[in-house]
């Protein structure tokens, strides 16, 4: 048996299954390479030099994406705002005198309520992370009214159109949880309220505006940033095995955040500090 187990081990030892290169073939090889390898640094040396410094993380974020994220929000409702008018009376009121006969002809409002719609809602342009923006609202609907003419009572319910068409600020801020932040400044707008009342033969056009304040209609609009919060990252497999690598996700941790926003463009700059997640 033990002559067997020799013979077996000088069979084994006297087998040559790797054949490895020399020291002088090895560096032979490298040398081949290297011009390719120096060309390869250069490229990379010319992008990163192009590259913005000063952060681990840089990322540019162009208004027109944003646009395509609120018009999601624009789009995703279709009553944003009720409009009640409470009864007013009187609205209209005229006095009229006919061969010495004296009356009076009016118009009341008993009662109404307009859906109003966000239409539109673009940012144009920043400067000194203050955002322009276009605000678009539309609505329809139809108030109750009632009045006398010559004498005559009678009751109608005229369609109402609203309309608000105006330019509003948003400020422009960053947070750590890496969102863009956009807070509409303080702005009072006037919503235009037009509808044309006919009372038998009396027609008589109507138009009104209403204040209302931005920051009641529109709230601030957090918008993520262009970045994975957590990256896979490849390290040595800690059981033998066939797999060679393992990878471990680890949560990227802002710190930092700052944003600068100019022209069409808004630009968010961090710290990053990578961390093995829990559990893993």
């Amino acid at each position: 048996m033990m002559l067997v187990l020799i013979a077996s081990l000088g069979g084994v030892l006297g087998c040559s299954s790797i054949d490895l290169p020399t020291l002088k073939e090895s560096q032979q090889a490298i040398d081949r390479i290297q011009p390719q390898i120096a060309r390869a640094d250069e490229a990379i040396r010319v992008v990163a030099n192009q590259l913005p410094k000063g952060n681990d993380f840089i990322s540019t974020v162009r208004l027109s994406a944003i646009n395509r994220f609120l018009e999601r929000i624009a789009g995703q409702r279709a009553d944003d705002i009720f409009v009640q008018f409470l009864s007013t009376r009187p609205l209209i009121k005229e006095d009229k005198s006919v061969f010495g006969l004296k009356y009076t002809n009016f118009i009341d409002i008993d009662s109404g309520i307009v859906r109003v719609n966000l239409r539109e809602f673009r940012l144009q342009q920043a400067t000194h992370n203050v955002v322009q923006a276009k605000l678009l609202i539309e609505g329809k609907g139809r108030i109750a009214a009632s009045g006398t003419y010559t004498g005559i009572p009678a009751r109608v319910s005229p369609e109402m159109n609203l309309r608000l068409d105006e330019s509003i600020s948003l400020t422009l801020s960053a947070t750590d949880t890496g969102t863009i932040v956009l807070a509409p400044q303080k702005k009072t707008l006037m919503l235009k309220a037009t509808f044309t009342v006919s009372l038998l033969e009396w027609r008589i056009p109507w138009n009104q505006e209403i204040p209302l304040e931005v920051t009641d209609l529109i709230a601030p609009i957090a918008i993520p940033a262009a970045f994975r919060s957590e990256i896979p990252f490849p390290l040595p497999a800690t059981k033998f095995g066939s797999e060679r690598v393992e990878f471990v996700p680890h949560v990227l941790e802002m710190s930092g955040l700052r944003v600068a926003a100019s022209g069409d463009a808004i630009e968010l700059r961090s710290n990053v500090t990578m961390k093995k997640k829990a559990g893993r």
